[in-house]
């Protein structure tokens, strides 16, 4: 399919995942991140850093909105 990348384990850009709290985010150039849980509410944000804890947060689905000096990026992350 021409302009869908497929997801493998060399290109994953958030780990692991899914997680049981910390998780990595290997991108370059990061201002800002914001966690968003599955209501859509903001629940967290950093700026400039690329490692997130989720451990207080609820078991469930997030979603991750990174946001670099190119592009902006939604990526989901499952918590256990």
């Amino acid at each position: 399919m021409i302009g869908i990348e497929k997801k493998t384990a060399e290109n994953k850009i958030i780990y692991p995942n899914p997680t049981d709290g910390i998780v990595t985010i290997d991108i370059e150039n990061i201002r800002k991140i914001e966690v968003i849980n599955s209501s859509g509410t903001k629940i967290q944000a950093t700026e400039g850093k690329s490692i997130v804890d989720l451990s207080n947060a609820a078991k469930g689905v997030y979603f991750f909105k990174i946001i670099t000096d190119k592009e902006v990026r939604i990526e989901k992350v499952v918590l256990e």
